[in-house]
């Protein structure tokens, strides 16, 4: 094999460049790994932030009134948020 320079390239250097081409891919695949994890972490602090707002709002504005509605809507909250973690940090 002849490199630009139409100078012969040895087969221990073709070893070399395919080595450092699959080094060169396996960082990239793990940098994206990591940014797709970053993304996620992103979305899972976002999802609980809006779970936390939700909280609040019917913590007080129901546990007085419904009792009943209030524990059920806690659960709901609780039940959104595990899932979340589950399917977004454990699986991912």
């Amino acid at each position: 094999m002849f490199d630009k320079n139409s100078s012969l390239i040895s087969n221990k250097e073709i070893e070399i460049i395919k080595n450092y081409t699959d080094k060169v891919q396996d960082t990239t695949e793990n940098i994206k790994g990591v940014n797709d994890l970053n993304i996620t972490i992103e979305n899972v602090k976002k999802n609980y932030k809006n779970l936390e707002k939700k909280r609040d709002k019917l913590y007080y504005s129901n546990k007085e009134k419904d009792q009943m509605e209030w524990v059920r809507c806690m659960n709901n909250i609780k039940n959104r948020a595990e899932e979340t973690v589950i399917n977004e940090l454990i699986y991912v």
